[in-house]
């Protein structure tokens, strides 16, 4: 992350998915993905935290909680 962009890789394929801007998150500190592999949540210091649809990410994501 880096001033609130985040990037999504696909580990398996080393490639890169996409880069968001983490909506209200200047600085996301916690980056999880759901077990389910549904969902993204991040969070920050600032007490914000973001839930994001993981299979429809895009640049222009914003988050669904």
């Amino acid at each position: 992350t880096s001033g609130g962009r985040i990037q999504v890789w696909d580990l398996p394929s080393q490639s890169l998915v996409c880069t968001l801007f983490d909506d209200g998150n200047y600085k996301p500190t916690v980056i999880r993905g759901s077990r389910d592999g549904r969902y993204l949540a991040t969070g920050s210091y600032s007490g914000i935290v973001n839930i994001y649809n993981a299979h429809m990410l895009t640049e222009d994501s914003k988050p669904i909680h």
